[in-house]
C-alpha cells in the first residue's frame, strides 16, 4: 500500500472545431491510495482511488456568437481512480504507464455564457506516461 499526492497540467494546441466545444487547459491535484501487486518485481500493476481539485477550461465556436470563441471555466472537487504499471524498478527511477478517470462532484455551469449555460456533467479520462525518482 501507497499513498500518493500527484499535481498535474495539461493544454491542448489549436482553436476548437465549429459547434464542437472542447477540453483547452486542465490542472489538478490528487491525493489517495495506491496499492501494488507485487514489492519486489521489476514490473508491478497498481490500482489507486482518491479525491483531488481539477480546474477545466473549455472552449468551444458557438453559433449565437457568430462562431466566435467562447470559454467556460470549472473549478470542482472529483473522485479518481488509476490503473497502471510501473516498469523498470530496478533502477533508481521508474516508469510508469497508466489510465485514468475522473468524475466531478458538480456540473460545469456558467450562467453567463452560451457554451455551458445548462450545465453539463464533464466526467475526463487520462493516458500517460511518468517517470518517478
Amino acid at each position: 500500500w501507497q499513498v500518493l499526492l500527484r499535481i498535474y497540467f495539461l493544454g491542448r494546441l489549436g482553436d476548437p472545431e465549429e459547434g464542437k466545444p472542447a477540453l483547452k487547459l486542465a490542472a489538478g491535484m490528487d491525493a489517495g491510495i495506491a496499492y501494488e501487486l507485487s514489492a519486489l518485481s521489476n514490473a508491478s500493476l497498481y490500482f489507486s482511488a482518491g479525491l483531488g481539485l481539477q480546474y477545466m477550461r473549455f472552449e468551444g465556436r458557438v453559433a449565437e456568437l457568430d462562431y466566435n470563441t467562447d470559454t467556460v471555466d470549472a473549478f470542482a472537487p472529483h473522485g479518481f481512480g488509476r490503473v497502471g504499471v510501473r516498469l523498470l524498478r530496478h533502477c533508481d527511477f521508474d516508469f510508469d504507464l497508466f489510465v485514468a478517470g475522473y468524475l466531478p462532484m458538480m456540473e460545469t455551469k456558467e450562467t453567463d455564457r452560451v457554451l455551458f449555460a445548462q450545465g453539463r456533467w464533464t466526467p475526463s479520462a487520462q493516458m500517460g506516461i511518468g517517470v518517478g525518482f
